[in-house]
């Protein structure tokens, strides 16, 4: 089994037991085995996004996760990025991207951050997704502020 994998579930479980209480390593596991897997359409995400051509201009995921949305993307040549404030899930996508030898170029589009403070100029994306994001910040109406503002003119945020 590949490192990346096997510190994907240890980081899962150790969560898991951290904030639920589960001491459920199958679990740990079995979310781990999907997580890990780049070819999955993560719940059909890029589905809505290619229906509408969102897919065609720049894209960021906003509080990426462990990067299975931005994966996915970056393997479909599309110009994603992902941003992300956990310590764990940012070396777990950088050694990813080391163990499965994609391209190195890939590591400049995992951003550190919160979005309530974005590093990227005005205007910047054409399309934004916070799939379970907003529940997680610490000031909504200043992340909200952020993300609109690094929104284009006439772009898309789900």
């Amino acid at each position: 089994m590949s490192k990346t994998k096997l510190f994907l579930e240890e980081n899962l479980y150790v969560d898991g037991l951290k904030y639920f209480g589960h001491k459920n390593r199958q679990l740990s596991k079995e979310i781990a085995d999907i997580w890990h897997d780049d070819n999955q359409n993560l719940n059909g995400r890029w589905n809505e996004i290619e229906k509408y051509d969102d897919h065609k201009g720049k894209i960021l995921d906003m509080a990426c996760g462990v990067g299975t949305f931005l994966f996915y993307g970056l393997h479909k040549g599309y110009d994603v990025y992902g941003m992300e404030p956990e310590n764990w899930k940012l070396q777990y996508m950088h050694n990813k991207i080391d163990e499965c030898n994609y391209p190195k170029e890939w590591k400049k589009r995992i951003i550190e951050g919160v979005g309530e403070k974005l590093p990227f100029e005005n205007e910047t994306f054409d399309y934004i997704g916070t799939y379970q994001t907003l529940e997680h910040v610490q000031n909504l109406e200043a992340c909200i502020n952020e993300l609109v503002r690094v929104l284009k003119v006439g772009g898309k945020m789900k």
